[in-house]
């Protein structure tokens, strides 16, 4: 992929092309072909589909399991021939059991076997990738014959003048015969594209949400097909227009009468390309729902809030290079300061400023030693303004430069990523400044402003406030929804309160809680908790004591998409051991046909600890 767009990356492109020819004569075959890639991948096959037929034979175990044991024929009041037939029922169903055991006795356990899987993907996305590299550039320069062609479009590029016609059309198409992927942003397409209609097959936009219709027109001309990214809830563009005024010229231009785009697909003030993309499907988006930030509780804060709880966390953060002295997650800090109007429409909180550097200080101290990133956003300029005068005053510009600190409003912040964010609300109950009510009307502002952080956030603002503004239109106010989802959030780290207690996934995991009821655990220094959630998992039962111990009943529970089991054993134990848990999993049959063993080997680790 070549990167073009401001005059540094044009210039650079020269010598970026350099490095690919000179890359391309130093390929070194690894021996990897496509048949060794094919082969590959029938073992993953192969591996995925024994998960599937496991879950099978789990669930065909289970229900001859308990139509064997719940029998309700009464013996009694049977004649001889019922009784004998009812005794052949039971033999054969016996019979069928010990088949079904038998079988499962072959196979190896789930988990070895989604461990196995994952090695194997591995291999074969770096195998596929070292001969798709050198296929691609093999077939991309050919023997030489496009080099010349290539060099003289790029020469083109970074040509200081223009020509009123723009970049030529025939020298870009021989080059994009070898160049075939570009990365660039929309203001400088012109500078190195030539105005053709459907000159790329596919333009993929990112953050949509925040590209205007105008701005996009010259992408989309390009096009012969584009594929729009986005998210609803990051903000929109800015635009100079009211409503209004959209309004009238659409009024002039005559777009008004055309009520199946306008407003819904080109209003210019509000729409955006996302928008406009989703108004103009007849089917849902496809919801990228795995989220890789930030750490669970604060995402998690953001998925109840803003995304109805879609969102799946799949974040795996390097807890190496953070300090064991600070705080991870959300933490909000109570401020009850005064909120004022500047004349000009800003708002400013002289308490949250002074918290917010308070806050800021001890955070710099103990991260000193790291290269830890930190932020600091608020929705108001005038706020923004005073926070960095605060911070800039009594804090030396080289551990600012350190830490790559940045002090922004929540539309500049978005797009930007930091380790650790601080966030001041402004908004007050005391003070005249407290009328506004964007919040509700455009709560992708708190969204952006939460959502940055990867391992910290800290919320600075007036609580009673949030809580009390408690509806807007007849729907629940974003800021007393996000005050709740907090206390939710901060209820779950008190792990033994948090417990959706007796909610069982299958008969087998009430059978074993049963079983495990009748153990004398206390004894041992241990609590029986039945599905206890640990931030974005929840564990089939949990013991907790001198150690955390996460009993886990490995049944019929893949998911299947396409007629393959999606996997998450292996990322979950991975994740649980980081958080301190020891992970002991039983496949079903074995609960239920060895249950004292299971329950031995339970004891035997208590014991142990």
């Amino acid at each position: 992929m070549l990167r073009t767009g401001k005059k540094e990356f044009r210039q650079d492109l020269k010598g970026k092309f350099n490095e690919l020819i000179l890359d391309s004569e130093k390929i070194i075959h690894s021996g990897t072909n496509l048949k060794d890639i094919h082969s590959l991948w029938k073992t993953i096959i192969t591996y995925r589909e024994t998960l599937v037929e496991l879950d099978i034979l789990e669930r065909r175990f289970e229900e001859l399991y308990y139509c064997y044991n719940n029998e309700s024929m009464s013996l009694i009041r049977l004649n001889l021939f019922s009784k004998m037939a009812f005794s052949v029922k039971r033999f054969l169903l016996f019979l069928k059991l010990q088949l079904l055991k038998n079988k499962l006795s072959k196979f190896p356990a789930k988990l070895v076997i989604e461990r196995e899987i994952r090695r194997l993907e591995k291999t074969f996305y770096k195998s596929s990738e070292e001969f798709v590299r050198s296929i691609y550039i093999q077939k991309m320069l050919g023997k030489g014959r496009n080099i010349g062609k290539v060099k003289s479009f790029l020469h083109q590029v970074d040509s200081s003048r223009l020509n009123d016609d723009g970049i030529d059309n025939y020298s870009f198409i021989n080059a994009l015969d070898v160049l075939k992927i570009w990365s660039s942003t929309l203001k400088s397409i012109r500078r190195t594209f030539p105005l053709s209609p459907g000159i790329f097959d596919y333009v993929i936009f990112d953050e949509a949400s925040q590209v205007d219709l105008p701005s996009a027109a010259p992408a989309l001309y390009r096009a012969k097909r584009t594929i729009v990214v986005g998210d609803p809830m990051q903000l929109t563009h800015v635009a100079g227009l009211t409503r209004d005024i959209d309004k009238g010229l659409a009024k002039i231009h005559r777009l008004t009468d055309k009520k199946d785009i306008y407003p819904s697909k080109i209003r210019y003030c509000d729409i955006s390309l996302y928008k406009s993309a989703e108004n103009s499907l007849n089917h849902r988006p496809i919801l990228l729902a795995n989220h890789y930030r930030s750490e669970d509780q604060i995402i998690a804060l953001c998925n109840t809030a803003f995304y109805k709880r879609q969102l799946k966390i799949m974040t795996t953060l390097d807890y190496s290079r953070y300090p064991n002295n600070l705080p991870l997650g959300v933490h909000w800090i109570n401020c009850e300061g005064e909120v004022f109007k500047h004349p000009a429409g800003s708002r400013i909180n002289h308490a949250e400023v002074i918290l917010v550097n308070k806050i800021f200080q001890d955070v710099l101290q103990k991260i000193s030693g790291t290269n830890l990133s930190i932020g600091v956003v608020t929705p108001y300029s005038r706020q923004q303004n005073a926070i960095h005068e605060k911070i800039s005053q009594s804090t030396p510009a080289e551990l600012l430069e350190k830490h790559n600190v940045k002090i922004l409003t929540a539309h500049k912040f978005q797009g930007s990523e930091k380790d650790i964010m601080i966030f001041s609300l402004v908004l007050a109950s005391r003070g005249n400044g407290n009328s506004d009510r964007w919040y509700n009307i455009y709560p992708q502002i708190l969204n952006v402003a939460l959502s940055r952080p990867r391992y910290l956030l800290y919320i600075i603002g007036d609580r009673k406030f949030c809580v009390k503004h408690s509806c807007y239109k007849g729907n629940s106010c974003v800021l007393k929804r996000l005050v709740g989802t907090y206390d939710e959030i901060k209820k779950q780290e008190k792990s033994e309160e948090y417990t959706l207690f007796e909610k069982f996934d299958s008969p087998t995991e009430r059978f074993l809680f049963k079983k495990l009821q009748e153990i004398n655990l206390e004894n041992l220094g241990y609590k029986l908790i039945p599905k206890l959630v640990v931030k974005r998992y929840t564990l089939d039962f949990a013991l907790l004591g001198k150690k955390k111990i996460d009993i886990e009943c490995d049944g019929y529970q893949h998911e299947i998409i396409e007629g393959l089991p999606i996997l998450e054993d292996v990322e979950r134990d991975d994740f649980l051991k980081k958080e301190g848990w020891k992970v002991l999993r039983f496949p079903n049959h074995r609960i239920l046909a060895q249950t004292n063993i299971v329950v031995n080997d339970i004891l035997n680790l208590l014991k142990e600890s």
